[in-house]
């Protein structure tokens, strides 16, 4: 028995050391093809970048070319071992193969079919604010399967690239001008037309409000309260503070203002601040 493993531990052992030059070549080559692949990503990406000001695009070519680099080395490793049939049977088998994985694997092929389309049919770019299903964030990546967003709480989301193809998306940055609005509650027996002009004078306020499109302060509903809106525009590109700040300080000079001109909206009033994205409910 002994003698039998002996025999057959001496018979790989050869079979190994007789391999051994082959081995090295292959592993030697198919380093050079990944470290190859790495730096020629790299490179893709930043010369695209330096054209096409894309980020979303260049990053997304720069892991294509890697991928098709490593690939590469891998069949030819197989070629240097001796396995060429087996490197021919793979690609042979490449449709029998897709066949069968594409039901065990068809989310996942269907996001990285729906990567390859958002990096070339671009309906945002790397810092858009956008919102999809209900989550709102800013685009920090897209990889062959999901797109990462981060949120204004600095929460990571990783949202399956198929969800952004077949949802509808919104881009809040596509046009950097971004329309705001507010709506005040108040009674039937305050003075409407004070109440309108102090609210635009706290809107304008906020040097990042634009003139044009000018802010208006109207009455938007009678019911059991009078319902005065308020809408104005902020260009995101220009703008050095946070939205959230700049919100936040067009309440509170609201409240401020109308509190010291005798409007007590404590009793009589909610203010809500809100856009399509992001509700802000503020209750005084």
């Amino acid at each position: 028995m002994e003698a039998e493993l002996v025999s057959v531990f001496n018979k790989y052992w050869h079979a190994i050391v007789a391999k051994l030059p082959a081995i090295l070549l292959a592993a030697a080559v198919l380093f050079v093809f990944i470290f190859v692949g790495k730096k020629a990503g790299r490179i893709t990406s930043k010369r695209l970048s330096v054209k096409s000001h894309d980020k979303l695009v260049s990053d997304f070519a720069g892991r294509v070319v890697k991928y098709v680099f490593i690939v590469l080395g891998f069949f030819i490793s197989m070629n240097i071992l001796g396995y060429t049939i087996l490197a021919g049977s793979l690609l042979t088998g490449a449709g029998i193969s897709a066949a069968i994985f594409g039901f065990a694997f068809k989310n996942i092929g269907e996001n990285i079919l729906a990567g390859f389309l958002l990096a070339f049919n671009r309906p945002f770019k790397v810092g858009d604010l956008i919102m999809i299903n209900g989550m709102t964030g800013n685009i920090t990546s897209v990889d062959f399967r999901s797109t990462n967003i981060k949120t204004s709480d600095g929460e990571d989301i990783f949202i399956p690239n198929s969800m952004i193809i077949t949802n509808p998306l919104t881009n809040y940055t596509y046009d950097s001008k971004r329309r705001f609005s507010f709506l005040i509650m108040i009674d039937y027996s305050y003075d409407v037309h004070k109440i309108k002009k102090l609210v635009l004078e706290a809107i304008n306020m906020s040097p990042e409000v634009l003139a044009e499109p000018q802010p208006l302060v109207i009455i938007d509903q009678l019911s059991s309260n009078i319902n005065i809106k308020a809408l104005f525009w902020i260009d995101s590109d220009i703008s050095v503070r946070n939205i959230l700040i700049i919100k936040s300080e067009i309440m509170e000079n609201s409240k401020n203002l109308l509190q010291k001109n005798g409007f007590n909206i404590s009793n009589t009033s909610q203010i809500n601040i809100t856009n399509e994205s992001i509700d802000v409910n503020v209750k005084s």
